[in-house]
């Protein structure tokens, strides 16, 4: 019985140190956030360094327009970059009940990178106003960055138009699909097969624990 008390406690330990964590560094530049399950790149501007021989014109400032953008993110995944073939372009939630486009529009990926995870706030610079959490990034640009769902503007032109977030300032609304805009690649889930510890990992910490209390017992 004091053998499951004592791994029971270390499983409770473990949950404790990481409940709060919303964001956390996976290493080799790879940004995982246990509130959406995603997996953000830490390079913002990932783009103007590896193009990945995508078509399209992809300026040096790594800005390009919606399609190239989708020509970007094949070329990645056609690359199995990092390890990973599931790479893709923040979602943004239509319509969002936190507002109707402007600022505090953090039902979207990039929204609630902004505002929830990042700290930032709407009217300012993320590179001005921000938590710790910043530090995990970097290249973060001043400049709109698309989101991979698309807008009809007009019912003639169907997806004429796509949703971007302006890290300069909070900003979310919605642009032409030709406009040159940057781009964040995210993919879903954690970059570790599992959180959960595995019951024989467990079994171990267990053992582990109760080694320690009979050491110290042993001591006094």
């Amino acid at each position: 019985m004091a053998r499951s008390k004592l791994a029971l406690a270390g499983v409770l330990v473990c949950a404790t140190a990481t409940a709060h964590a919303s964001l956390i560094d996976r290493g080799s530049g790879l940004i995982y956030d246990d509130d959406l399950g995603i997996t953000w790149m830490a390079d913002a501007s990932l783009s103007v360094t590896n193009t990945f021989g995508a078509a399209g014109t992809i300026n040096p400032s790594g800005t390009m327009s919606w399609l190239t953008s989708q020509d970007w993110i094949g070329a990645m995944n056609a690359q199995t970059y990092l390890g990973f073939s599931n790479w893709r372009l923040p979602d943004t939630l239509y319509p969002d009940p936190a507002c109707s486009g402007g600022h505090n529009c953090s039902g979207s990926e990039m929204g609630h990178l902004f505002y929830s995870e990042l700290g930032g706030v709407a009217g300012h610079d993320i590179a001005d106003v921000h938590n710790s959490n910043y530090m995990l990034f970097k290249n973060i640009q001043p400049n709109q960055y698309w989101s991979r769902t698309t807008f009809t503007q007009n019912p003639l032109t169907p997806d004429d138009n796509a949703w971007v977030f302006y890290f300069q300032g909070g900003v979310q609304q919605t642009i032409a699909v030709e406009n040159f805009d940057a781009v964040w690649a995210v993919r879903d889930g954690d970059v570790v097969s599992s959180a959960i510890p595995e019951p024989a990992t467990l079994a171990l910490l267990g053992l582990g624990l109760a080694g320690i209390a009979t050491s110290c017992r042993r001591k006094q």
